[in-house]
């Protein structure tokens, strides 16, 4: 952990001598079960609760460790460690942000509630009621039984952001929480390690990134990256380390520079500069598709100034000083990001060649984006509207997202409408009045539809945008001038949900399609199943009671008509649902009664007419013993039967059918190779004449750093079924340089 601090913040050799002497808490947590819990937490009262807090705040901070330690007495962690240890350590993290004396208490006692003989009425009567209803607030967020793990996460996550809307602490609290679990996550086994960096790097650090606390953002993506892909971790820090030597004194010197033109300006600023983070320029070498050596953006200034004023005056002398590229320059004091993060960003050509980012805000600008929604209760003393303008804007993007009438009942649809608003890339446009809305990158005219309120969403017809008319498909760009045209009769259709991006669209075109009335639905229902019979030459006598009975009791549903309404409302579909009523046999002994003819060869039997997808997991190929998936917004999805995403999904087994290839295709389909190859020069050429030999064309190929004797290339080719990938796998193995061929299975 010290060593990745010390890439992301460097300092003076001098100070670092005297941190290196100092006994941190990071150098008593090497041997965590040898720490004493007192000494523990009266160094966070003595040397960073007492900075800030008064002696009556620090009274009360001392009763609730008193209260915990009772409550957590003869409690251990998994490898016998004290339990009330990780709980101060979650103190001390939120002490860092400088956090009230009833956060830090909720946090020390967190799990008391379960753990201890406690309640709620417990710790409001012996401390407060503020901390009472944070620690119930926390304690909330628990585990529940749900089928598969994805949605017990997915579920957990929405309660916690629940909790979040009533009391923003609560997620503070819970991100300080899960620093201090990713700072010490060598205890944990290698594959849960992958799994909660993974997760930590999809939900919590983008959601950290959201509430404005940006360093804890980027200490979270530093030590997923480093236990997600160690190897590249550690290459990419080395390389790093390499070239600091050869860049500080050019860093040093611009420094001096652009705080020597601010200075003969008039505008008194105090200018640093800094090196990006592994995981950024590791983000960066991936998008831009470089080598480390190819890239020169790996250094940025900050610029802090009085007031807005000096913001923009700064900004022309940096501008006059060095030429800007033209397209980088971003104001986000006039159009604040949705977390309230507000900043002048530009990107200059530097004396030595290299592009510098360029930050220049207010102290009170870098305040709030160092602490983010946590600086409302550091800085309580300014009280204006833009002070606490970072807090409303969190807050309302939780009521939006957590409003019970515009999200799914459904954990992980939630959790995508989340991810879709976590990482979001914005776009500016303009409504008719001349307000701005910010909408995520890829959004549609539907989408804007829906941000300027649900009834405008619901009854869009089309949309004009910049004076030309445009479908509510068309994607929109920064600056455009929209207007909604709407009708009375119009309303939401299935077909929007393949172009609306945002949680807020998706989540309200769903709910207008499942409170269709039954009626309505049922009538819809009848009639697409009773078209589906009569496509396969069934008669509806075929259809028993005893079958539907059978049917039913599978997919634990009550009546037949119930059924119906699912089809009719667009939650299952038709075809499927008759697959699952009649065996394979029945349906060979039976033709339609009207032969369609088909203007080409069907890919997979009984799919006419269905939206069709092939799974980017396993990367099925004809000749593969298939299986199809209805997965939501997505149609249906082919994998292959032995692919190890689809075992996962076997619980929702009225979700799933068997499915045939059709004949004769001529299409080629995607498939992914890793190849281990020998570790010299010219591999990747023979093995791509080896794959050209056999008629394949290469569509994609990754190489991973390695240091063994065989390196490993993924490699995605396109082939025509499964014969030819034999031939293809075959081919490769005979080469006396090839260690082994996996084809990947999900």
């Amino acid at each position: 952990m010290a060593r990745v601090m010390q890439l992301m913040s460097p300092t003076n050799p001098r100070k670092q001598a005297k941190l290196k002497s100092e006994p941190t808490i990071a150098n008593v947590d090497k041997d965590r079960l040898q720490v004493n819990p007192h000494k523990l937490f009266n160094r966070l009262c003595d040397k960073k609760l007492a900075e800030y807090l008064d002696k009556d705040a620090l009274v009360l901070v001392r009763k609730a460790y008193a209260f915990a330690n009772d409550a957590y007495h003869g409690h251990v962690r998994n490898k016998g460690e004290h339990f009330i240890i990780h709980p101060i350590h979650v103190a001390t993290v939120l002490a860092e942000l400088k956090l009230d004396e009833n956060s830090i208490c909720a946090a020390i006692l967190y799990d008391v509630f379960d753990r201890g003989n406690v309640t709620h009425e417990d710790v409001s009567t012996s401390l407060n009621q503020d901390i009472a209803v944070l620690v119930d607030g926390i304690s909330k967020i628990n585990s529940l039984n749900f089928s598969t793990r994805e949605q017990a996460e997915a579920e957990n996550i929405r309660k916690m952001l629940m909790a979040m809307a009533k009391d923003i602490r609560v997620i503070i609290i819970k991100l300080g929480q899960r620093l201090h679990t990713m700072r010490t996550l060598d205890d944990l086994e290698d594959e849960k390690q992958r799994r909660v960096s993974l997760q930590t790097l999809e939900i919590f650090a983008p959601l950290a990134n959201r509430l404005g606390l940006h360093h804890w953002n980027t200490e979270f993506q530093e030590l997923c990256f480093k236990n997600i892909y160690p190897k590249r971790y550690n290459a990419l820090v080395d390389a790093i380390k390499e070239r600091d030597g050869n860049r500080s004194a050019k860093v040093r010197k611009m420094s001096a520079d652009i705080q020597k033109s601010l200075d003969e300006s008039g505008i008194y600023a105090h200018v640093t500069g800094r090196r990006k983070s592994p995981y950024s320029i590791y983000k960066k070498m991936v998008s831009k598709k470089r080598t480390f050596d190819q890239l020169n953006d790996l250094y940025a200034f900050r610029v802090l100034v009085d007031n807005v004023d000096d913001c923009y005056r700064a900004l022309g002398v940096i501008h006059n000083h060095y030429k800007p590229i033209p397209g980088r320059f971003v104001d986000y004091i006039a159009i604040p990001k949705a977390n309230g993060y507000q900043s002048l960003h530009t990107v200059v050509f530097g004396p030595f060649g290299d592009n510098i980012e360029v930050q220049i805000r207010t102290e009170g600008m870098h305040r709030a984006a160092e602490a983010g929604v946590a600086a409302h209760w550091l800085y309580k003393v300014d009280n204006s509207p833009r002070a606490n303008e970072s807090v409303n804007l969190s807050r309302q993007w939780l009521i939006d997202l957590l409003d019970p009438n515009s999200h799914s009942s459904n954990p992980t649809e939630f959790l995508e409408h989340l991810k879709t608003d976590l990482y979001v890339n914005q776009v500016y446009v303009f409504t008719p009045e001349g307000d701005i809305k910010k909408l995520p990158r890829g959004a549609t005219a539907l989408d804007f539809a829906y941000a300027v309120h649900t009834g405008v969403g619901s009854k869009s017809e089309s949309a004009i945008i910049n004076s030309q008319p445009a479908l509510l498909s068309t994607e929109l760009n920064n600056g455009d001038h929209v207007q909604i045209v709407t009708n009375k009769k119009a309303m939401p259709l299935l077909a929007w949900l393949n172009f609306a991006i945002t949680g807020r669209a998706r989540s309200q075109i769903r709910a207008f399609l499942n409170t269709q009335s039954s009626e309505s639905a049922l009538k819809i229902g009848k009639k697409l199943f009773k078209q589906e019979l009569r496509n396969h030459g069934f008669s509806k006598k075929a259809v028993s009671d005893e079958k539907k009975q059978t049917l039913l009791s599978s997919l634990k549903i009550d009546e037949w008509s119930d059924l119906l309404i699912e089809i009719g409302r667009g939650n299952r579909i038709a075809s499927l649902v008759l697959k699952q009523l009649f065996s394979e046999g029945e349906f060979a002994g039976v033709k339609p009664k009207k032969e369609r003819k088909e203007k080409s060869a069907v890919i997979i039997k009984g799919t006419e007419g269905l939206v069709v997808n092939y799974s980017r997991c396993c990367f099925p190929v004809p000749g593969d013993w298939i299986v199809g998936v209805v997965t939501g917004g997505s149609g249906l999805v082919i994998h292959r039967r032995r692919c190890a995403n689809f075992a996962s999904m076997q619980l929702q087994a009225d979700k799933s059918v068997p499915l045939q290839w059709g004949e004769n295709i001529e299409k080629e389909f995607p498939v992914k190779l890793r190849v281990f190859v020998r570790n010299q020069r010219n591999m990747f050429a023979k093995v791509a004449t080896s794959i050209a030999e056999q008629g394949c064309n290469i569509l994609d190929v990754e190489t991973a750093e390695s240091t063994e004797q065989f390196q490993p290339i993924e490699i995605v080719l396109a082939v025509k079924n499964r014969v030819q990938l034999a031939q293809v796998i075959k081919s490769l193995r005979l080469d006396k340089d090839v260690q082994r061929v996996q084809r990947q299975r999900g």
